[in-house]
């Protein structure tokens, strides 16, 4: 009789083990995501006054919710929501007696017990901060009083923060797909920069014609990285910078600008190897995620800016994640669950 009982309890655990695996598979095999971004409100019209608010949006629910809100106080407005362990990370200023000193802080705000904590404090133009699929963090910013932007990893489990050696170039645009667990970035020479600064602002232009005409001689090498085990050169390009990029598979959508003035940002695609000139609604100022014909970007209508899906091969948005005429809209990250 035991040794019945034995049996049937070994057959219960075996097919609750069974069904837990058959769980875990279905789950890896059919991930989740969600949205994490951040708004700047601006209070009274005043810019000293502002409000950085973090938002989760649940695709599956189609919801919007305001996990936190700080007082404005950084280089930029940089925070992304780890939706699994329920933390804020982001970016504030370093204070030394009441008084900003010249680093920013990244800091950890748990929505379960309503506590800070200060993890990072050595940076300063803290630009982006990324959620990897492992859990780690990518900052983007400069270390102390080094003038170079890159990419920095800081590992959660022992504190340690790596550069991303790009040999010297200065991190602008970058984004994280995490369908492919993949970081992607641009780069520049620092050096050749100031360089083509120093020409472009001794030039002197016949007219408004000859002012716009002539942006392109003033155009560098933009080179465009990829990083997942280790970081590779992609491609590279002539361009005064390139505010904006995406990655999905071996598919690049990006915006440039060429020189150091441009009324719209040019939009590109490049894959295969090969680069073509597409063509985006003129509101489209921010990308966010890439798949397929699916673009979720941010767009700005007469100063007002809205988080949209956003059909390419329609050429439509399609649907609205989030608009708030008191609200700037920065930070947006897509993050697998």
């Amino acid at each position: 009789m035991k040794q019945r009982k034995g049996t049937i309890l070994f057959i219960c655990l075996l097919i609750c083990l069974m069904a837990f695996s058959a769980f875990f598979i279905w789950k890896n095999l059919h991930p989740t995501y969600y949205l994490s971004f951040a708004t700047l409100e601006t209070n009274d019209n005043d810019d000293d006054n502002s409000t950085l608010n973090v938002y989760y949006y649940n695709l599956e629910d189609d919801k919007a919710e305001k996990v936190f809100s700080t007082t404005y106080c950084s280089s930029y407005p940089a925070a992304v929501y780890d939706a699994k362990n329920q933390y804020v990370y982001y970016s504030d200023k370093c204070l030394e007696n009441n008084v900003n000193n010249a680093n920013d802080k990244v800091v950890r705000y748990d929505c379960k017990t309503k506590t800070s904590q200060v993890i990072i404090k050595d940076l300063n133009c803290i630009n982006d901060i990324y959620i990897r699929n492992n859990g780690t963090l990518i900052i983007v910013a400069k270390k102390n009083t080094e003038s170079t932007i890159r990419p920095y990893v800081y590992q959660l489990s022992d504190h340690t923060i790596t550069p991303l050696d790009i040999n010297g170039d200065m991190c602008f645009a970058s984004n994280y797909d995490p369908y492919t667990a993949e970081f992607v970035f641009c780069g520049y020479s620092e050096k050749e920069y100031r360089d083509m600064l120093d020409l472009y602002n001794n030039t002197d232009f016949d007219d408004s014609n000859d002012f716009y005409e002539k942006q392109k001689d003033f155009n560098i090498e933009n080179r465009i990285y990829t990083w997942k085990d280790q970081v590779i050169l992609f491609t590279s390009l002539k361009a005064g910078n390139i505010p904006v990029i995406v990655k999905n598979d071996d598919r690049v959508l990006y915006g440039k600008i060429d020189g150091f003035y441009s009324e719209q940002t040019q939009f590109n695609e490049y894959s295969d190897g090969k680069t073509k000139s597409i063509a985006l609604d003129d509101s489209i100022i921010g990308l966010v995620s890439l798949k397929d014909d699916r673009l979720i970007c941010i767009s700005s209508n007469k100063g007002w800016e809205g988080l949209y899906h956003y059909n390419l091969s329609k050429k439509t948005f399609d649907k609205t994640y989030f608009f708030d005429s008191d609200e700037q809209i920065y930070s947006v990250r897509l993050i697998k669950n």
